[in-house]
């Protein structure tokens, strides 16, 4: 019952944006998988619900100790969960993506490189045909671009280039991430203008960021748009 629970008021926080019902949900979600046996199928499943929760919570009042958790719940999500199951790249870029959190808070390089690694691992066991795939790269770029721009390593900027050119390559026109993609890699782009003096990345950066621009103004006023080179 409190699994069920749980989810549902998960669901209507995000309708309502209620804290009493985050909070709610947080507490069932928590009892839950305390009574779930470790071998049980479902607790995977629980976990990461779990995790994406306190996550939310995390967001929205900055306690370290939420994001410590839902740390916590997401590794036990992937542990919980073969190799070969569908969820596993999913649970492991939630994971990535909370400890990259956690880096931007405590500049610990050891989240940053793990954030790193999990990302890695989550666009390896996802197979092409994953449409989820697509935000897993997006998700190691710039994980990949925040740890160049900490240590000024040039293969982290080359690799997050080359990610986002995957992402890109997979991602439908019309696609409502594509946009951000797009803004990414012109972006990477200018940096590694920035690093070889090349003008043909600048071009390249440019010709891109026009491209991101146009995206982003369909479906909203045009003045809401701007060029991310500005």
């Amino acid at each position: 019952f409190q699994a069920v629970l749980g989810t549902v008021l998960r669901i209507r926080y995000e309708w309502t944006g209620s804290r009493i019902d985050l909070d709610d949900a947080i507490t069932a979600g928590r009892g839950a998988v305390a009574r779930m046996a470790e071998s049980q199928p479902e607790r995977a499943r629980h976990l990461s619900i779990l995790a994406s929760a306190l996550r939310s919570r995390f967001e929205a009042i900055a306690d370290m100790d939420d994001l410590n958790d839902a740390i916590w719940a997401a590794r036990g999500a992937v542990a919980a969960t073969p190799f070969n199951h569908p969820d596993y790249p999913m649970y492991l870029a939630n994971l990535g993506n909370a400890i990259r959190s956690r880096f931007q808070l405590s500049g610990q390089p050891v989240d940053l490189d793990e954030a790193v690694q999990v990302g890695q691992e989550a666009v390896n066991r996802a197979p092409a045909s994953n449409p989820e795939r697509i935000k897993y790269l997006s998700g190691l770029s710039h994980t990949l671009a925040i740890r160049f721009a900490l240590v000024g390593d040039t293969r982290d900027l080359e690799q997050a280039i080359a990610v986002t050119q995957t992402a890109l390559d997979t991602t439908p026109t019309g696609h409502p991430i594509r946009p951000g993609i797009l803004s990414n890699f012109a972006i990477g782009l200018y940096h590694r203008f920035e690093q070889s003096g090349s003008l043909a990345d600048l071009d390249a950066a440019l010709n891109v960021d026009r491209e991101a621009l146009i995206a982003a103004v369909k479906g909203k006023p045009v003045h809401q748009a701007r060029s991310i080179l500005e």
